[in-house]
């Protein structure tokens, strides 16, 4: 089961936390979406009427027209050190720390824990933990964090999904394996999420070793960690849907991964797939 911590900031990512038709988790994704905008809430009562529409307690909607809207609406404020958005690792945690914010902080936590394939079980007992590290009562520091976070008793594992059945093998090149580290940016943005946190959701959610998923999103994101060029087109016309939305249906319901399911949409449409 996915949670709003761990889930990646794309459109499946979006759909999953949505399925789950709770507003408090709902809630927390959006903060997470407005903090990869650079944006931070300013009014909780128009977030708290404005996530049911999301959320699936009275609609679902679209991940693009989520962020369209939230550019625009009036409870939200720009916030370029939001701890929604700041890197997890010890400048970030220093940012959060720097600004003696209770409830900033554990926003930072319920994040580094989510990187960690780990959720909040008992916000109450977060709230009383967070000052240790906020700077209202102590500053610690980013490891000392993540050792003594993952162990409390209030914080348990995130359970992966089952995987889907795999098709029938087909000879699809292998992700790329991580090599000296040269290419890997672990705090590139791809699509609105780090590199690092949406490789650490798929060793999570998709029991991938940490080599195929770095793999995984230089598949997804070439463009950010010097992949090769690519013949892949994401918004090529397949049949009266976009070529990513094709992809995407692919590896959701026949459980492939992301190049054997461009692959598969290349051999469905060969036209529109030249090689480089």
């Amino acid at each position: 089961m996915c949670s709003a911590f761990t889930a990646p900031l794309t459109e499946e990512g979006y759909q999953s936390v949505a399925a789950l038709k709770n507003d408090d988790e709902m809630n927390k994704y959006i903060q997470r979406v407005m903090g990869s905008q650079g944006l931070k809430v300013q009014d909780f009562s128009g977030l708290s009427g404005f996530t049911p529409h999301y959320s699936g307690v009275e609609a679902v909607q679209n991940l693009d027209r989520m962020k369209e809207e939230l550019a625009s609406v009036p409870w939200g404020e720009k916030d370029s050190n939001s701890p929604w958005v700041v890197s997890l690792d010890e400048s970030g945690y220093q940012t959060v720390a720097g600004a003696k914010d209770d409830q900033a902080m554990s926003t930072f936590i319920e994040r580094a824990l989510g990187s960690l394939g780990k959720k909040v079980t008992n916000e109450g007992a977060l709230t009383g933990f967070a000052p240790y590290y906020s700077g209202t009562t102590s500053v610690q520091s980013y490891a000392r964090l993540c050792e003594e976070a993952p162990g409390l008793d209030w914080v348990e594992q995130v359970a992966a999904p089952t995987p889907a059945p795999t098709p029938a093998p087909a000879p699809t090149p292998a992700p790329a394996p991580v090599d000296s580290g040269n290419w890997w940016k672990p705090d590139a943005v791809c699509d609105g999420v780090r590199a690092e946190e949406r490789a650490n959701w798929l060793v999570n959610n998709k029991n991938m070793t940490e080599q195929e998923a770095r793999g995984e999103v230089r598949l997804e994101f070439p463009e950010m960690l010097d992949g090769p060029k690519t013949w892949w087109k994401r918004d090529a016309d397949c049949g009266g849907i976009r070529s990513d939305e094709r992809k995407k249906w692919l590896k959701d319901n026949e459980g492939m991964t992301e190049m054997q399911a461009r692959e598969k949409v290349r051999s469905e449409f060969p036209d529109l797939f030249p090689d480089v």
